[in-house]
Order: C-alpha cells, then structure tokens, then sequence
C-alpha cells in the first residue's frame, strides 16, 4: 500500500477482501484475460467512483489514476489523494489474482492533473500479493516488495530540455515537434522510465530480474537509513541497481553503491573507533547480505554475478558464492 505520513489506510478491511477473492478465485476467471482494460477501469469506476485509465503490455498492467492535490504543502501525500491510491492498487489486486490472464506485474501511477511533472509510480510483483494472502510472507517482509518512485516523468524532463533549446534558438511554434520527439522516444529501456504524460503510457513489460534489481537497491537504501552502524558512520548519496543482460549467457546485477563518510561520526561521541578495513566489511556484509537474502527469498537463480560498484572499488561475486555467503558456509573476509 501507499502510506502517507499520517494515514495508514484500511489495510485489514484490504486484506480480507483479497483474501476472499482469492479462495473464490478457483473457478472461472472473474475478469476474463481478453477484458483486462474494460475491467479495471469499470471496477474503479463502480466501487470506488474514480476514472483510471489502463494498458496491458505483456506481463504488465498498469493504471493511469489523475488524483488533484496529490501533494501537501510540505510534499506530503494528501491523505484523501493516498485512500484513492489504495482503492485503484485495490482494485487492480481484485483483477489480477482473480483473472486467467498472464500477468506477473501491475503498475500504479498516479498524478496531480495540474502538476504532472511530480508523479508517483508503483510497482508489485502478483505472485507476492497471492502469497501474502495465503499467509506466505509476513506484513513487513510484504511492504518491502514493492517499488516506489516519487519522480519527474522522463518524458517531462525531454520536453523541458528541447524547449529551453528551441527558445534559445528563436524557433516558434514547436509543440508539434516537441510532442514527436518525446513520443519516439518508445520504447523505453527500464522501469525506471515507466510514466504517463501527455495522455500517454511509457509502459513496458517488466521483467523479474530488472524489478530484483530495482527492488534490492531500495532495500540497501532503507539499511544505510536504518540499520544503526551504517547510519553511524555513512550517509548515502544515490544507489541504483541495474540487471545487465548477457546475450552470451546468465545476465549479472550491478550495484552503484555511492556513500560518504558522516562529517562527525558518532563514534567521537562514545570514544570508539573502527578500523578501516572493519568499516570495509561492515558495508559489504551488508550489501552482500540484502541481495543474497533477497534473491533467496525470491528463489531467484537466472543470474550469473552480482558486481558492487563504489568510489573506491568494483567487487564482483558469483552466484555460488553468494548462496555460500547466506548459508554461512563463506565470511565475509573471504569475499573481500
């Protein structure tokens, strides 16, 4: 679900829903796979009086929803705008576990209609919301599978660029060739360029690696906020995660890790210090751990490596050697 940073919405009332549509979801498919986008926009529509507008790309469903004043003053999500995003991630649930369609990921985006540089893009992976509601992954281990992104629609940020240049260059009149420009940019590469503008979906079908990728480097996010040794004595700038295809074999995970040391590290407060090669194994423990622990979670093994990037070095691992690092079987000094 979406949280704002006031509301936590009627998550046990979601809860059971689902879990009712699911057992009775054993017969004949309630949403039909060939009605995909009249169901989704019909069943907002009905139960929750909203208009989305939808698009099946593959695997991939997703949900336009324009929600107004979907910020607060402080960039907050309005709790009104945040109960429409859980009724739309509501009922795009009802549709996907209840339907005979193959579709492995939905997608939310939702934007203010007078503010559509800002939007929020959700992504979930189906198999998950069946198994929390069988009883397979617990509340937290299920809030951490999905992909959040509060950003500017790609799209937006090209239309700006060209703009700025057509003024520098006197050209009137351009917004046909701007709108051709931004729309050949299709298809797009990754999900983080999935958006909507201009009337438009940038959708394409998301594959299980590259939502494994994005998915682990927010969670080595939420360890560098949260976890109290890292937060002790790093602060991280931008982490990204990427899946690279190998058409010659296995593709690998590549994480750009980019931190900094704290300016006054608490240690000055307690009189201890740690070494650096301590400091070294600690965020490696860590980064290692997150994607060993994931990826096993996941049951994920169509990979090769996984390569860690950071200001000062490149570590790469093996498949192998990172199941040996989960099971204990490998130390951390053995990889580093």
């Amino acid at each position: 679900m979406v949280k704002n940073t006031r509301n936590k919405g009627p998550a046990r009332f979601i809860f059971l829903v689902l879990c009712s549509l699911i057992i009775s979801g054993c017969g004949a498919p309630t949403y039909p796979k060939n009605k995909i986008y009249e169901s989704v926009v019909s069943l907002c529509k009905k139960e929750y009086r909203i208009d989305v507008d939808a698009k099946v790309t593959g695997n991939t469903v997703a949900v336009y929803l324009p929600a107004e004043n979907l910020f607060d003053a402080v960039f907050n999500i309005d709790p009104i705008a945040s109960k429409k995003i859980n009724d739309v991630i509501l009922g795009i649930s009802r549709v996907v576990i209840s339907t005979d369609a193959t579709l492995d990921f939905y997608v939310v985006i939702a934007q203010d209609p007078k503010m559509p540089e800002v939007e929020i893009v959700y992504i979930r992976y189906v198999d998950d919301v069946k198994r929390f509601l069988l009883g397979g992954l617990s509340r937290g281990e299920y809030g951490k599978r999905a992909v959040i992104a509060i950003k500017t629609p790609p799209q937006a940020e090209r239309e700006r660029i060209i703009k700025e240049l057509f003024d520098k260059l006197n050209i009137k009149d351009a917004d046909e060739l701007i709108k051709g420009y931004v729309e050949a940019e299709e298809p797009i590469s990754g999900i983080g360029e999935i958006s909507y503008w201009n009337k438009k979906f940038f959708i394409k079908e998301v594959s299980t690696s590259e939502f494994l990728a994005t998915q682990i480097a927010e969670r080595i996010k939420t360890a560098f906020r949260e976890d109290k040794d890292l937060n002790k004595w790093y602060e991280a700038k931008t982490i990204d995660g990427k899946f690279v295809e190998n058409p010659g074999g296995e593709g690998n995970f590549v994480f750009t890790v980019n931190f900094s040391d704290r300016v006054a590290p608490l240690y000055l407060e307690s009189g201890l210090e740690l070494g650096a090669q301590a400091k070294r194994a600690l965020v490696f423990t860590r980064l290692f751990g997150i994607v060993s622990e994931t990826l096993r979670a996941y049951r994920f093994k169509d990979f090769g490596n996984a390569e860690f990037i950071t200001a000062s070095e490149k570590k790469v691992i093996t498949k192998e050697e990172i199941w040996r690092f989960k099971e204990g079987k490998t130390k951390i000094e053995d990889l580093i």
